[in-house]
């Protein structure tokens, strides 16, 4: 339903941190404007679509029924979603009109004369106008709205009648006219907190608040304590770690505080903070994930002969090696990768970097099937970054790297780092980088509904963090439902005559384990 994917949005945009958090997000007075902005459109149409139940009564002689009542116009209020320090969001509507059209039947009896005879009418109310107080809460790390507060009100209701015995009418219209004035006063805030207390928490409660990664990794995006609220902007903050999927443990550092800007001219602001990165890594590397068995047959057709150890030319690795070469001809190198310690992930002076440390192992594959150890090349890489938003995905691409290495535990006696480093950089260029970058061209996902869309979206980089400051605009998808009260709180009013409305990236290989 419309009207309940704005709230979700404001919410769960807004909502998606221990102590100090991994990620954090602000909405501004200038998302909220635009969230009410879409929140009054869809509660128009939904107002015009709403069941109206029969009603019937009695006034003096006249006994009475109205069928058939159906909203013909909603002329849209002037209406605000407004920030109080610590209270929560305002949402007040004023200076709505409507019309409506129905049919009745009566029945007038004064003594012998018996009266029958039916028609249709015209209602049209102003001044309707309604406010309430959203807030946002934590229940066991999930966002939930809560509207309460609620109060309307309705300035005048006109009603038109056509057909029948017009000299009757007098007799039960200020009647009619004080039990649509009432129906729509009480029914109104029955409307407005249905859709955030029933309707809005029921799609918030299908959001997940975790988003698996990598198919090994879960990213968690709960809530690690209520939003807070400024007369400028609400801001939440969220867990932002990134566990093992099956063995969540916390990681042993914590996130650093995030930088601040005092910045309110876009509708969204979202922290991404260098923890996110860093805790994946250290999850990565605590289950042995980071490790890989490269071969030939992971390099591109062209250039797979580089792991050969005997070529034509300084083509390969027996080229470069001339050690390996002559000891295993006619074989092929394979390099068994795996990092020593957790990769490092640093935000700082409009940077980003990551630095690698571990081990390349390599095995000579000889063609009786034997796999004798060669070498180990420890190795360092340091590589910057540079992030981009795509949409609403923050891309990446390793755009410069500095490869350091040395040589230890030889079983070809003493072979230089220069040649070696040749090596390297051709894994580094045809295997490593482009399969990075594939990842990150295919983006972090950020906590946005497919329906919420970035517009003039600017990416800084600050200390420990990026920050994405955008403006939003809105597409309703096409099966959201009209909000609609429900209908077990819409009585059969005939009887009681009381009148009333009613993921991620591209496949990545598994690591092999040595």
């Amino acid at each position: 339903m419309k009207i309940v994917v704005i709230f979700v949005v404001v919410v769960f945009v807004a909502v998606v941190a221990s102590t100090a958090p991994g990620f954090k997000a602000r909405i501004t007075q200038k998302g909220l404007t635009y969230a009410n902005k879409m929140a009054m459109l869809a509660l128009s149409q939904s107002i015009r679509k709403l069941h109206i139940p029969d009603q019937s009564g009695k006034s003096g002689k006249v006994t009475y029924s109205i069928t058939g009542m159906t909203i013909k116009s909603f002329t849209t209020p002037g209406s605000s979603m407004a920030l109080g320090k610590g209270a929560g969001i305002k949402w007040s509507a004023t200076g709505a009109g409507l019309s409506m059209h129905g049919d009745f039947h009566y029945k007038y009896k004064q003594g012998w004369i018996k009266i029958s005879d039916h028609g249709s009418f015209d209602a049209s109310l102003s001044g309707v106008s309604f406010s309430m107080t959203v807030k946002l809460g934590d229940a066991a790390g999930k966002p939930k709205l809560a509207g309460s507060g609620c109060s309307s009100g309705i300035g005048g209701v006109k009603i038109k009648f056509h057909g029948g015995a017009s000299w009757l009418y007098n007799i039960f219209s200020h009647v009619i006219e004080g039990k649509v004035k009432g129906l729509l006063q009480s029914q109104m805030c029955k409307l407005v907190v249905a859709a955030v207390n029933t309707q809005a928490n029921k799609q918030l409660a299908k959001l997940p608040m975790t988003v698996l990664v990598l198919k090994k990794f879960l990213l968690d995006y709960s809530l690690i304590s209520n939003p807070t609220f400024d007369t400028k902007f609400l801001e939440t903050m969220l867990k932002g770690e990134v566990f093992w999927n099956g063995a969540r443990k916390e990681c042993p550092f914590s996130p650093a505080p995030l930088p601040t800007t005092p910045d309110t001219s876009h509708m969204l602001y979202l922290w991404v903070s260098d923890y996110m990165g860093n805790s994946l890594a250290y999850s990565g590397f605590q289950h042995g994930f980071l490790q890989y068995n490269l071969t030939a047959k992971d390099l591109p057709p062209g250039n797979r002969s580089i792991l050969n150890t005997t070529c034509s030319g300084f083509k390969c690795v027996g080229a470069f090696v001339p050690q390996i070469g002559k000891k295993y001809p006619n074989s092929q190198v394979l390099m068994r990768m795996h990092a020593t310690a957790p990769p490092n992930v640093t935000i700082a002076g409009g940077l980003i970097n990551m630095n690698f440390a571990g081990n390349v192992d390599l095995y000579a594959k000889t063609a009786g099937g034997k796999t004798p150890f060669l070498l180990t090349i420890t190795v360092v890489l340091d590589a910057k970054v540079n992030a981009s938003i795509v949409r609403q995905l923050v891309t990446g691409k390793i755009t410069s790297t500095n490869l350091k290495l040395d040589v230890k535990n030889s079983t070809v006696g003493t072979v230089s780092p220069t040649a070696l480093q040749l090596v390297m950089n051709g894994a580094l260029k045809l295997f490593i980088l482009p399969q990075l970058n594939a990842q990150g061209q295919k983006g972090l996902v950020l906590p946005v509904t497919d329906n919420i869309h970035f517009q003039n979206a600017q990416l800084s980089l600050l200390k420990g963090a990026l920050l994405i400051s955008t403006d939003l605009s809105y597409t309703p998808s096409t099966d959201e439902d009209d909000l609609q009260p429900d209908k077990a709180t819409l009585p059969d009013t005939r009887r009681d005559r009381a009148m009333s409305f009613h993921v991620v990236g591209q496949k990545q290989p598994d690591f092999n384990q040595i």
